[in-house]
């Protein structure tokens, strides 16, 4: 799954237990960068958006890297409608605060986005003084000393190896929160404390990467089985993406009919047998029958949502397409 699919979905599962401002002008930002990401490398590739507004852009984006439009601004007013009495939100504030941080190669921080939206007044403080403590703690320890306090906060707080990539995104913030109130730092200062950065030198971003996690839990505990499976689920969904389309679609097939599934008996599938198929598309390509169905280029119209597994329409066009015959 890519960081800008990753960073929305984050965003959606959010927004369905905790549709609160604070929480989901975060998790905008975060998606607003990836954004930016995409952007950046389809201009390396030619592709000029000198001609189109910021929307425009966004959509073009997330067409063609997520099979569907989305807009800042359009999840922005959903986000609005669903806190009626919550703080409004500005768009525009958001787009110019997430460029300038961007621009320097760094996330908003807390503060950036209390002063862009005046979160709750009390917390500022708090925050600020967070800050200066994580920063301030890294500071005068040593990578040995950092390394050694965390693995004693852990094992004090039953976080092991063996479990460590199966921790979820709540789970994660938990954690994250413990950490800061305990230690006096969070995960991200941690990976800048012992080292630790993305490929391109960006910071990294246990909370919301799965990748991210992985690298920490290898510098914390050591080389294990859990990573090496990690390292090996990411290489089945790289081996998908470098075939060629014809050849995803006849490797598709060949795992549906070797398990027994068909083009006559596709539309007839339960929910229960939707799930074991999708079960089985997890185990060989590492993703699941919705983002199979975004992966083959199918696009719905905006603000529709695509998920074979409860859309009978969607689970006809991507039957359609790997057995190549019409369904009904």
């Amino acid at each position: 799954m890519s960081n800008l699919q990753d960073s929305l979905n984050n965003y959606y599962n959010e927004m369905d237990t905790n549709p609160s401002i604070e929480t989901g002008i975060k998790l905008l930002s975060f998606f607003e960068k990836e954004i930016l990401k995409v952007k950046e490398k389809m201009k390396l590739r030619g592709i000029n958006f000198d001609d189109k507004s910021r929307d425009e852009t966004e959509k073009y984006i997330t067409e063609e890297e997520l099979g569907k439009s989305v807009t800042i601004n359009g999840l922005i007013d959903d986000l609005n409608t669903k806190n009626p009495e919550g703080r409004f939100v500005s768009g525009e504030k958001l787009f110019k605060k997430v460029e300038e941080s961007y621009a320097k190669r760094q996330a908003p921080t807390e503060d950036d986005l209390k002063e862009v939206f005046g979160v709750l007044a009390g917390k500022n403080d708090t925050a600020e003084t967070w800050l200066k403590s994580e920063e301030g703690i890294l500071n005068k320890m040593s990578e040995k000393e950092l390394l050694e306090k965390t693995l004693e906060f852990l094992e004090k707080n039953n976080y092991g190896v063996d479990k460590w990539m199966e921790i979820n995104l709540k789970a994660k913030k938990d954690l994250d929160k413990k950490m800061q109130a305990e230690s006096g730092f969070g995960m991200s200062f941690l990976c800048s404390g012992l080292g630790l950065k993305r490929d391109d030198g960006k910071k990294m971003n246990p909370v919301m990467y799965r990748e991210d996690l992985m690298r920490l839990g290898e510098a914390l505990f050591g080389p294990h089985k859990v990573f090496d499976e990690y390292i090996e689920e990411l290489a089945k969904e790289r081996k998908f993406y470098e075939m060629s389309e014809e050849e995803k679609i006849v490797d598709i097939r060949q795992l549906l009919e070797g398990n027994d599934y068909n083009a006559e008996g596709w539309m007839k599938l339960t929910q229960e047998e939707k799930r074991e198929l999708n079960k089985k598309l997890q185990e060989k390509y590492n993703f699941g029958i919705r983002s199979l169905y975004t992966k083959l280029g199918f696009k719905n119209n905006e603000g529709e949502y695509m998920d074979p597994m409860f859309s009978s329409e969607n689970m006809m066009k991507l039957g359609e397409k790997i057995f190549n015959k019409k369904l009904s």
